[in-house]
């Protein structure tokens, strides 16, 4: 039977849209949607609710920008962490939610799959989730079958009141040599970049306090220089199951991949590092115009880092 969204907003659910697919999976694209507004919807099969009513704002205009979003990662097999920094990103109410990779510890399996989408349920139906693949999601078809994402879904970009987030797929597993697709379009993505924000998302981190490791490096050569070139305000990733924060040419790099897996314990932090923590976590950003603020968050809500940003602070060179 064919699926269907109804929606509206205003206390009205007066549009609907509708899948053509007779399987089990759908997907429609809302449109006509106003900047700015919060929207309830509900699922449907030829009328019949599928699903309880859920809400989604869309994103501001890029003349009056405010918002917040927040990322996590490396939920993986840790089920009870995961569940509860979805019940904290619920209890935030971000616009959207980034997820740094590794989803999943094994993503061949479809069974990890469901669990993933049990815990996080409440939370999707409210909360856009943008992810990016890790090494566990192993480049899998499960993942990209998981998600419905702009462009070609393994690199990607979208636009959110006067930001730009940039998604790669840096899993040891897709080239990304400077001569490579991906690098190729992260360059050209960079240079037509008009928003006052610039985020770059993507599992393994150049910049971290542990132990050096070859992909790190291959970063750092392939990936850092445009980084530099472009005014990247900020890098996202995880990989690492902790939560670091450093400074590097004026570019901040997060490393936040505590939502889940064991946790890697930091000794101490290195010269370029502002921030650490060796726990469970997810931090939150507030944008305001041209003024960023991010805390970290334990699973309690207890801050643990702060920092402040202005976009723009780092010139193109």
């Amino acid at each position: 039977m064919p699926g269907e969204v109804i929606f509206g907003h205003g206390g009205t659910y007066d549009r609907r849209m509708v899948s053509p697919a007779t399987g089990l999976r759908h997907e429609v694209i809302l449109t006509g949607l106003e900047p700015g507004a919060e929207y309830g919807y509900w699922v449907a099969s030829s009328g019949y609710p599928l699903s309880e009513a859920g809400s989604f704002r869309t994103a501001p205009p890029a003349d009056d920008p405010s918002f917040t979003f927040v990322a996590y990662g490396d939920s993986r097999s840790g089920h009870i962490t995961h569940r509860l920094i979805a019940e904290r990103i619920l209890a935030l109410k971000p616009d959207f939610a980034l997820h740094t990779g590794d989803l999943v510890a094994y993503g061949s399996k479809a069974p990890e799959w469901d669990r993933f989408f049990e815990i996080e349920g409440a939370m999707l139906a409210s909360v856009p989730l943008f992810p990016s693949p890790g090494n566990h999601e192993g480049n899998d078809r499960r993942y990209f079958e998981a998600f419905v994402l702009p462009g070609n879904e393994r690199w990607y970009a979208f636009d959110w009141g006067n930001a730009r987030i940039i998604s790669l797929q840096i899993d040891a597993i897709v080239p990304f040599g400077k001569q490579s697709e991906q690098v190729q379009w992260l360059e050209s993505t960079l240079a037509a970049n008009t928003q006052a924000w610039l985020f770059v998302l993507f599992h393994v981190p150049p910049y971290d306090a542990l132990p050096e490791d070859s992909m790190g490096d291959a970063v750092r050569i392939n990936l850092v220089p445009l980084f530099e070139r472009y005014a990247v305000d900020m890098v996202i990733s995880g990989h690492n199951h902790n939560y670091q924060r450093s400074i590097v040419n004026g570019i901040t790099y997060l490393v936040t991949g505590g939502a889940g897996a064991e946790l890697d314990y930091l000794d101490g932090p290195d010269p370029d590092t502002e921030a650490f923590y060796n726990g469970y976590h997810l931090v939150q950003f507030a944008i305001q115009g041209d003024s960023l603020t991010g805390r970290a968050l334990t699973i309690d809500g207890a801050t643990v880092d702060t920092f402040t940003l202005e976009s723009g602070a780092q010139p193109p060179k």
